[in-house]
């Protein structure tokens, strides 16, 4: 089973990557599931290099997608489960914005 956050960021914004470069923190999830379901680490997608005046960075704009895999137990029913994360998430637009956010299904 797969989650994910899916991000559109608006123009001359973006989030960071595991490694986010020179500045920047990497976005986090912190998953709330049900008995028996178990989030693993984000799958990060390939990175693009976002320089920012002298440092270099590495991230997202535009739209990007972070695949997180789950296992679930056998005695897990999949039809009417809640799945929500809360998620941190460093943007920029010429200045550092931290982000907290409550992704729902």
């Amino acid at each position: 089973m797969w989650l994910g956050l899916s991000i559109q960021h608006q123009p001359h914004w973006h989030t960071y990557w595991k490694n986010p470069g020179d500045s920047g923190l990497a976005t986090t999830l912190s998953w709330q599931l049900p008995d028996g379901v178990r989030a693993g680490d984000i799958e990060w997608p390939t990175p693009q290099q976002l320089p920012v005046g002298p440092l270099m960075n590495y991230g997202y704009e535009g739209q990007v997608l972070l695949p997180v895999a789950a296992d679930h137990s056998r005695r897990f029913q999949c039809a009417n489960a809640r799945r929500e994360a809360a998620g941190g998430l460093v943007g920029m637009q010429g200045n550092l914005h931290p982000g907290v956010g409550r992704i729902l299904p």
